[in-house]
């Protein structure tokens, strides 16, 4: 027998149910799943205009490009047939003997290098071999050259160029690493015998290059999406339950590829990527049983590009349909959909409106967007399985096939700890489902240094992406976005922006972004409008807004002191007034609300407090408690909602009267989105038939500036710099007309650009002293977001265009998506998407039991120490329920010096608790460091100085 044909790949880790313990599957037979599953999905999954694009860059057919790609990617894991993979110790005794008979000797101390990359250096060795006499001449282009790298990331595991170029060349390194001589023969037989088992074709000889010895400059930007699918057809190549068990390896390998197709084609349905998206293009009353409005109209009228991707940017306000425009647009776009919001609470008021356009709502009479039985959606954020509405869409699966991100290490998958949810469940693919709603943090993971990133982008071709909320993003943010437009774009994404207060630069980095030398006309651009972007151009539409929807007020100052706040907030209780108070601050939210949690003023039901230092489920609770009480069909008594910025957002909520701390003039107009949101004026108290709005702020003299510490925290929460601007624009009109403003009171753009203006001046003039202030809070702000732009740009992948700059990186090592916030990797390597300034965590605040540790004093154990514990859809939500993401510097601080070792242990056994820290509760009180923490059960997470 060819000592090729011995080589292993898989060994029976699924403890698949009469095989033996020695049991393994043939290198060759894994090479020709992957490559029949690659197949699979190329024929139905990968959209068209991604397929066009692989088969004109390789010069093929797109029969021929389906084929030959494939079975390229079948070869990922010619890296396996290395000495150090083949004899990892206690993985395949029987076959190490046998290798050994052929003169395929392992040596115990052999070289290791990850077979990832051992798979790049041996195609590369292959393709330029003077070996290979069944082709005419070697292809040597730079593109396979490129297809090789790529194919050889599938674990997500970055490596030089160095690495691999110089082991594929020279001999003395190639054979500690790879093998002598016998052992490069067996290698190359292996690749041909696969290669042929297929009988596709090279490209044609003019795709055929020279080798560069940099690989080439300009690699196509497609190659991002291969190597995404490679790595989906690896996991389904290696659900082991479906292909044949009883394959030797003498077997003839054209007679197993029929076989294997079967297998591939039943892998692809288990793991659910039969679902595909099907949208319809109906009438939009057919959608949302109203007329359009004059938004949704431009959404349903524009000429969008057949070939090249549309950004579409809609600046409009609240009330306009911009969400039902952009559902509207993904219709006609006709592929998947993600709408990336900027928060979970967004993120959650969200999904609901997506199931509904997607399944449809009979009761409603509201067509189904999804033509089919059965859409699957998904809400994907940190905590979405808190949602009884997203748990239910995913399916449990008792002994789904066990899939790992890194197969060289043998790891037991048996019994209770080899069960999980669906195959969606982890993040990384759970962005595959043709319709989700999530944070936006999950495609910034796309063009992070994260692990799989490109199997991020992949899941995004053929989708419609929404961003809504784009306004909340900071420099940081900004930034990484910037990068993922740009790639978006690459990969012929279609994009539509969502927002209701855009500053002029903001929206010109976006067109930068998307087109390099795009521009818009900044000075004129009026307010609402709909950019429209593809094939090089800008085009503007703009339109009248819906006139039920304007909003005019004067609003008022008041002293932003807690004791003077709460007496202003009973005086308006006591008229009858429903209030909303948004606090930058927890700390002042949670002592605003302390002196008024009184039963004498309100039912415990009519005051809420909502901040995000609250356990989820208690947060989750609080916020569908919020939109009961206070939103579109809230009853006519008095109420009182303290929040912080987790209520600014996408909750639909209505307010007789609003206290607002000082904030920047979007967030501002914004929170100022909540009051007299809804039509219901017959309703409302006799002295709030006008909308109410206080700024909490203490006001300063002509010339002057107010202390806004307090407010900005210090700087950290806001800029000085943009409070004060704000301030001064705020006293300068004492109102607003929204949307479009007239003589007397500005509109949103007015009140947008006269804050964000470069050329900021005051009115009057500063003091010579407030001056000075003001320069440094300038220099400050002006310092932070280029800290900010430096640290996104240190972790982003390269541009479009630049793709070989991933295998040139000094540091190639990429972040677990769990390890963001667990202090495991230095600073610099983790994939932050949101700016890292100061020290984070995500805990899980538990109580102690004698067992184990528990939700509650005495509960019942959640999860067992020193046990494995089997995570239930229950256990799960009683997990993530518990979370708190904490920033307090010498909280943080500690947990990452002194870690639990039990807890280390239990995060060892399940993967799902790596991302959280734990703090061991004593009566909802626990002391960390020096730091006294009590989770109380009305104000939430407090420290000793709030009680």
């Amino acid at each position: 027998m060819e000592a090729w044909r011995l080589f292993w790949a898989k060994t029976n880790r699924e403890k698949i149910e009469g095989l033996s313990e020695d049991w393994t599957h043939p290198l060759w037979a894994h090479l020709i799943d992957v490559g029949s599953a690659a197949q699979v999905l190329w024929d139905q999954f990968l959209p068209a205009s991604l397929k066009q694009n692989m088969a004109e860059g390789i010069g093929m057919n797109l029969t021929d490009a389906g084929k030959f790609l494939s079975v390229w990617i079948g070869l990922h894991d010619l890296g396996k047939a290395i000495p150090s993979f083949q004899g990892i110790p206690g993985a395949a005794p029987r076959v190490v003997a046998e290798l050994a008979k052929a003169g395929l000797v392992i040596d115990p101390n052999a070289n290791r290098l990850h077979h990832g990359h051992a798979s790049i250096a041996i195609a590369l060795r292959w393709l330029h071999s003077d070996l290979d006499t069944q082709r005419p001449e070697s292809p040597k282009s730079y593109l396979l050259d490129a297809l090789a790298a790529c194919v050889g990331i599938h674990h997500g595991k970055l490596a030089k160029q160095i690495c691999w170029v110089n082991v594929a060349r020279d001999i003395n390194r190639s054979q500690a690493v790879l093998g002598n001589a016998q052992w490069r023969q067996a290698q190359q037989d292996l690749a041909n015998a696969v290669f042929a088992a297929w009988g596709t074709e090279w490209p044609a000889d003019r795709h055929r290059r020279a080798a560069n010895p940099r690989l080439g400059k300009g690699w196509p930007d497609w190659l991002m999406a291969f190597a995404g699918w490679a790595t989906l057809a690896d996991w389904l190549g290696s659900m082991q339950g479906c292909f044949s068990t009883a394959t030797q390896p003498s077997d003839d390998l054209r007679a197993y590829l029929d076989s294997s197709h079967i297998g591939a084609k039943k892998a692809f349905v288990l793991a659910g990527l039969d679902q595909q998206a099907r949208l319809r293009q109906l009438t939009f009353q057919e959608y949302f049983k109203n007329d359009p409005r004059p938004l949704q109209e431009i959404a349903r009228d524009i000429s969008l590009h057949p070939t090249e991707p549309n950004l579409l940017i809609m600046e409009a306000p609240t009330g306009e349909g911009k969400t039902e425009a952009a559902f509207y647009l993904a219709a006609r776009f006709r592929g998947g959909i993600y709408a990336a919001m900027p928060s979970q609470a967004t993120s959650n008021g969200i999904f609901p409106r997506l199931c509904t356009f997607v399944g449809g709502d009979t009761e409603r009479g509201l067509a189904a967007a999804h033509d089919g039985p059965i859409a699957a959606l998904r809400l994907v954020h940190g905590n979405d399985l808190l949602r009884e509405d997203a748990l239910t869409l995913l399916k449990i699966d008792e002994r789904p096939p066990a899939i790992d991100d890194d197969d060289e290490i043998r790891k037991s998958t048996s019994g209770a700890a080899g069960r999980m949810l669906s195959w969606f469940m982890p993040k990384k693919r759970a962005l595959l489902v043709p319709y989700g709603v999530g944070t936006v943090d999950q495609l910034f993971l796309g063009v992070l240094y994260a692990k799989h990133f490109f199997l991020r982008l992949f899941s995004l071709c053929g989708k419609t992406v929404i961003f809504d909320e784009v306004h909340a993003y900071d420099t940081y943010m900004n930034t990484i976005f910037e990068r993922l437009l740009a790639w978006l774009r690459a990969l012929n994404v279609n994009v539509v922006v969502l927002s209701a207060t855009l500053p002029a630069e903001t929206r010109q980095r976006m067109l930068t972004a998307w087109g390099g030398n795009l521009l818009a006309d900044k000075a004129s651009a009026p307010y609402p409008i709909a950019w429209h972007v593809a094939g090089g151009h800008v085009t503007a539409h703009d339109f009248l807004p819906d006139p039920n929807r304007k909003q005019q007020l004067r609003f008022d100052w008041c002293d932003p002191n807690t004791g003077v706040l709460a007496k202003k907030i009973c005086d308006l209780l006591a008229n009858g007034a429903t209030v909303i108070v948004i606090c930058n601050k927890v700390e002042r939210a949670q002592d605003l609300f302390a002196l008024l949690d009184k039963d004498e003023l309100l039912h415990a039901d009519d005051r809420i407090l909502l901040h995000a230092r609250m356990p989820q489920a208690w947060r989750q609770i609080r916020e569908d408690a919020a939109l009961t009480r206070f939103g579109k069909d809230r009853p006519n008594r008095p109420g009182l909602l303290v929040g912080t910025q987790v209520i600014e957002q996408s909750l639909d909520l209505d307010a007789d009267a609003m206290i607002t701390d000082l904030a920047p003039v979007d967030l501002l107009l914004q929170r100022a989105g909540r009051l007299h949101r809804h039509n219901r004026d017959d309703q409302r108290p006799t002295d709030f038939k006008k909308p109410m709005l206080l700024i909490a702020c203490p006001e300063a003299d002509s010339g002057e500036l107010p202390n806004v510490d307090e407010l900005s925290g210090g700087g950290k929460i806001y800029a000085r710099k943009l409070l004060w601007q704000t301030y001064n624009v705020m006293k300068r009109y004492g109102g607003w007309a929204l949307p479009c403003g007239h003589e007397q009171l500005p509109g949103y753009r007015q009140l947008i650009d006269d804050v964000y203006t470069t050329t900021f001046s005051f009115d009057p003039p500063l003091s010579t002293e407030c001056q000075r202030h003001y320069d440094e809070a300038d220099r400050a702000l002006t310092d932070k977001e280029d800290d900010q732009e430096k640290e996104a740009r240190q972790r982003l992948v390269p541009k479009p265009n630049a793709l070989q700059e991933l295998f040139t990186s000094d540091d190639p090592e990429l972040a677990e998506e769990d390890e963001t916030s667990n202090g495991k990797l230095p600073k610099h390597l983790q994939a932050f998407t949101r700016n890292p300034d100061g020290l984070n965590a995500e805990v899980l605040l538990l109580h102690r039991t004698v067992d184990g540790w528990s939700q509650h004093p005495n509960g019942e154990t959640l999860i067992w120490r020193g046990k494995i514990t089997y995570l239930t859809p229950e256990r799960l939500q009683a997990v993530f329920g518990s979370a708190v993401r904490i920033s307090h510097a010498g909280i943080v601080s500690t947990l990452f010096k002194e870690p639990n070792p039990e807890w280390q242990w239990q995060q060892d056994q399940s993967r799902i608790l790596k991302r959280f820290h734990l703090i061991e509760l004593t009566n909802y009180a626990a002391t960390i460091g020096t730091t006294r923490l009590i989770l109380d059960d009305r104000l939430g997470v407090c420290y000793p100085k709030q009680m």
